[in-house]
């Protein structure tokens, strides 16, 4: 049996985790030797706890604290984790090579894991990438200006690519692969790209045909109890902002039953917000249970709890914080499923949820993406993808 390192190096959620666990599963039930190289490794010791699965740590670049440049594209996102800074890359490919010298892995699976791909040219290993299509930019140059209402000129993207491109080229040249001819051919040096989720959330453009492997089916988490008293019922998940508090006031004062889960802010300030109508839990809530009962969600916009209501047909007031969520809000919003109050303003989030809540094409938009998506096997999509990576090796 082979054995499968599995890494994800990018991105602070458990997105990057929760929805691969199954596949992971499966391959460890296959006979694998299954390695789960995680950015937050004793989060995910708790989540694989009995399984045979083993954690280690991913290798993360450490640079100076820094004020990041704007990123108009994935080479500009590369730049600002780490890869700008040319001695702080040697040593998290280094990093990365002796983990390979450990573990001797026959397939890398890469979930936000750019560093780890290029550590791994030269290695006598198959690669897979697997995620949706923020982090597999198409192997263009320049590569697309994701802030596509800024007016960028070609040549200012192709002069901020080049300098990427030459640092990633001293590191193939210390370590002994091939040059790269632009940024974007790293990404398709693999063996096999899993698309997950689904086109209408694409944010690059795909060659025609390219397959989406669609979401899994969530299975983990807690039941919801809602509260007994107001109409219809709002599932938030958000973590702190400045603005959160004038929301929840809003939420107050709307005839609503609020579910909120936000584990990343702190215990004394959710005892604030919770009411006679707003239930704040601090465990993770099963969310096939949630999107199905609920008439509308609050989120950040993050891909699979956007994609996980979507596919219940729930509509979304959506606040991202991140380059990634706008794009996914746009998309969202460009389907008529859901508003983007992207500014934070009290009034704006306020005016948003109450078209939300009073008009019902929201929801129909919602739903025709539920049904366009209906036969769609996300319960057997972990095995499916385990399936196919196994073809690889």
């Amino acid at each position: 049996m082979a054995t499968i390192l599995f890494g994800w190096e990018q991105g602070l959620g458990l997105g990057h985790v929760v929805p691969h666990l199954n596949m992971l599963k499966c391959l460890k039930h296959a006979g694998h030797h299954v390695v789960f190289a995680a950015r937050k490794p004793e989060r995910v010791s708790e989540l694989v706890e009995d399984t045979g699965i083993e954690v280690v740590e991913s290798p993360l670049i450490k640079i100076p604290p820094s004020s990041n440049d704007v990123a108009y594209t994935y080479a500009d996102i590369l730049h600002n984790i780490g890869w700008g800074w040319p001695d702080a890359l040697l040593e998290a490919v280094k990093a990365w090579h002796a983990l390979f010298y450990d573990i001797k892995p026959d397939l890398f699976v890469m979930n936000y894991c750019p560093t780890g791909l290029l550590a791994s040219q030269g290695y006598p290993m198959k690669r897979a990438l697997l995620d949706h299509g923020f982090t597999i930019p198409p192997p263009v140059s320049p590569m697309p200006n994701m802030r596509s209402w800024v007016k960028v000129a070609t040549a200012t993207l192709l002069q901020r690519e080049q300098r990427l491109l030459a640092t990633m080229n001293h590191v193939a040249k210390i370590h002994g692969f091939g040059d790269f001819r632009f940024v974007g051919e790293l990404f398709s040096r693999v063996d096999a790209c899993f698309f997950l989720g689904y086109p209408e959330l694409e944010c690059y453009p795909r060659a025609s045909g390219t397959q989406y492997w669609g979401s899994v089916l969530p299975s983990i988490g807690e039941s919801p109890s809602w509260p007994r008293v107001g109409g219809k019922r709002v599932f938030v998940y958000l973590r702190q902002f400045e603005t959160l508090p004038a929301l929840i006031k809003t939420l107050k004062a709307s005839d609503c039953s609020v579910l909120m889960y936000a584990p990343s802010i702190d215990a004394e300030t959710l005892s604030g917000f919770v009411c006679e109508s707003i239930t704040v839990v601090d465990k993770p809530l099963n969310i096939n249970e949630v999107s199905a009962q609920c008439d509308l969600a609050i989120t950040h916009s993050g891909y699979n709890m956007s994609v996980d209501l979507l596919m219940a047909g729930c509509p979304l007031l959506l606040l991202p914080l991140f380059l990634e969520s706008f794009l996914i809000a746009q998309k969202i919003e460009q389907m008529g499923a859901g508003l983007a109050a992207p500014m934070l303003k009290p009034q704006g989030m306020a005016d948003k949820l109450q078209r939300l809540l009073n008009e019902a094409s929201f929801g129909e938009a919602a739903q025709r993406f539920a049904d366009k998506y209906a036969e769609f096997d996300r319960k057997n999509q972990p095995a499916n993808l385990a399936k196919a990576l196994q073809l690889l090796i």
